[in-house]
């Protein structure tokens, strides 16, 4: 079942064309829904491009205290020249908003660099 709800978040990504009536999201949910085995939904998909990154940054945490942290981002590009930046303020938003009362505040990212580059 795990491979169906990773599917569905999957297809969420996706922009289908307006002029596909026959590809719909809600159609292509519903073929999803039924039982079907692993081995048919890889044969649908192309090759998906994911760059691994990690990601050295220092923090102010909401008592006042200085941190680094080391985290790995895994993104769905073949580009190994990335700006970080973006990535890292979507997750330090989503963390505050999460943890309001253990907020992060002046990050500034220290160090990044690209680890691999993967095929799906």
């Amino acid at each position: 079942m795990s491979n169906i709800n990773a599917m569905l978040k999957l297809i969420d990504g996706i922009t289908f064309l307006p002029d596909k009536d026959d590809f719909s999201k809600e159609k292509i949910q519903s073929t999803f829904k039924k039982k079907i085995h692993p081995r048919q939904v890889i044969s649908f998909l192309e090759e998906i491009p994911i760059s691994i990154y990690k990601v050295k940054f220092r923090y102010t945490t909401f008592r006042g205290n200085r941190r680094e942290k080391e985290m790995y981002f895994l993104i769905k590009t073949y580009s190994p020249e990335e700006d970080m930046q973006k990535y890292l303020d979507k997750y330090i938003n989503d963390f505050n908003k999460k943890f309001p009362n253990r907020q992060l505040s002046n990050v500034q990212i220290l160090d990044s660099c690209c680890k691999g580059l993967v095929t799906l």
